[in-house]
C-alpha cells in the first residue's frame, strides 16, 4: 500500500481472560502504526481482572463513526462530532470529571447507555479536582438513556 495516504478506521476488541493472557500495552499498539505518519492514531487498553475481560480501542482521529461503544475511564477524550450513540462501561466508578469529559467529547450525542455498578467515590459534596467550586451539574441533550447495573 505505498500509495495509501490516509487510513481511517475504528477497531474495538474484547478478550475473555482465564489464564493470564493479556493484550499489548497502549504503547505497543501505538508502535505498530509508526508507518502511518499522516494519521493520528489513538489507542487505549483496559484490563478488568475481576470479570476476566480485557478490551482495546484503536482508531484514527478524527473519527467519522456514529457510534462509540464501551467507553471506559481510560478514554483519553477528544472531539467526536459525528458520534450520536455512546455506551459507557467500566468496573471502576465513573466520577464527575469523567462525565464532563464525555459531555465535551460527544457534543451531538443522542443516545447514552451506562453499564456500571460501582458507586462514585466523590459525591456532589466533594470539590472538583480542577477548581475549588462544588461539582457542577452536567447536562446532556439526549433522546434516549439506558442504565444497566
Amino acid at each position: 500500500m505505498p500509495r495509501l495516504n490516509q487510513f481511517t478506521f475504528y477497531i474495538e476488541s474484547f478478550h475473555h481472560v482465564r489464564n493470564g493472557i493479556s493484550l499489548p500495552s497502549t504503547e505497543d499498539i501505538q508502535k505498530t502504526f509508526i508507518d502511518f505518519p499522516n494519521n493520528n492514531i489513538v489507542s487505549y487498553v483496559d484490563v478488568f481482572p475481576y470479570i476476566e475481560r480485557n478490551q482495546c480501542h484503536i482508531y484514527s482521529y478524527p473519527s467519522l463513526t456514529r457510534y462509540y461503544t464501551d467507553v471506559s475511564n481510560s478514554f483519553p477524550g477528544g472531539l467526536f462530532e459525528h458520534v450520536r450513540a455512546v455506551s459507557l462501561f467500566d468496573v471502576r466508578p465513573f466520577e464527575h470529571e469523567f462525565f464532563l469529559r464525555i459531555q465535551k467529547s460527544f457534543p451531538f450525542m443522542e443516545e447514552l447507555s451506562l453499564d456500571n455498578c460501582t458507586a462514585q467515590n466523590r459525591k456532589q459534596s466533594y470539590r472538583s479536582n480542577s477548581d475549588n467550586r462544588n461539582l457542577s451539574l452536567i447536562k446532556y441533550k439526549i433522546k434516549a438513556l439506558d442504565i444497566l447495573f
